[in-house]
């Protein structure tokens, strides 16, 4: 069984990676020229959702204040102390919670503007103390991607074209599109919105599965191209037959009263 596919010229301009926010590269040279061996977390969140900054240790904590960054100032978010955790920014009031002996902290309700490099600054039993960072960035949720199809066919090929789409404008979202023939797993097949196929002998089970997400979420929506090309052909006859009756079917109404006349007469 052969079959052609036409890839759409539509494609990726970046990779994830190259929609890092800014701030990374930057407090990594800082950190770089200052010498210090702290740690960053890359974290990702969802809006109005929560997410949690954790970070694991092998020794017991005595205190860790929590700090957030913006524009160069550092602000006071959290302290954690005898096994109690005090918000001292009035902005996260009853959205902060904290587990794992302080070193982690849950964000609930998370805001976009919560898009802040956090900062932990963590004091040992032995006075040592620990500075770890997390760069946390909120996005909007994927919505639920649709497909639409447009389908050209004949006797022997079957010209289809794949439309993948979310209802709503969100900001960063990649479209990636897989394929796979039966029960084989899924595998890459380009990037995008649309892909155009050119199916010769359509083969069996063939599936496209359009792949929506953003750093933090991901969602997806397939269809098997030899239903949506059978669904074509099934539409075709419909058509076809319904076109006939309605030519013949006031023909064998007239020749039927002719007929009644004929046998009274």
């Amino acid at each position: 069984m052969s079959f052609a596919l036409h890839r759409d010229t539509e494609t990726m301009q970046h990779h994830l990676s190259t929609y890092q926010p800014v701030l990374l590269p930057l407090l990594l040279s800082l950190q770089l020229l200052s010498g210090r061996q702290d740690v960053l977390h890359q974290v990702s969140g969802i809006l109005n959702q929560s997410v949690c900054l954790s970070h694991q240790l092998d020794f017991l904590v005595e205190r860790i204040v929590w700090e957030l960054e913006h524009n160069g100032s550092a602000f006071k978010l959290a302290e954690y102390e005898d096994q109690s955790l005090i918000t001292l920014n009035s902005r996260f009031s009853n959205r902060l919670e904290s587990s794992n002996a302080g070193t982690a902290l849950r964000i609930t309700k998370l805001k976009i503007e919560d898009s802040k490099i956090y900062k932990a600054i963590i004091t040992l039993r032995n006075a040592d103390i620990r500075t770890v960072y997390f760069n946390l960035t909120v996005y909007e949720p994927v919505p639920d991607p649709t497909l639409s199809a447009h389908v050209e066919k004949d006797k022997t090929w079957c010209n289809v074209t794949l439309h993948c789409s979310v209802p709503t404008n969100v900001s960063l979202i990649f479209y990636i599109w897989m394929y796979r023939n039966g029960s084989s797993g899924y595998q890459h097949y380009t990037n995008g919105t649309t892909i155009h196929l050119l199916l010769m002998d359509i083969p069996q089970n063939m599936e496209f599965l359009c792949l929506v997400k953003n750093p933090a979420e991901q969602k997806n929506v397939s269809a098997h191209v030899e239903q949506i090309c059978e669904h074509v052909n099934a539409a075709a006859v419909d058509n076809s037959c319904w076109i006939k009756l309605h030519v013949y079917l006031p023909i064998l109404a007239i020749l039927s009263v002719a007929m009644l006349l004929v046998a009274r007469l």
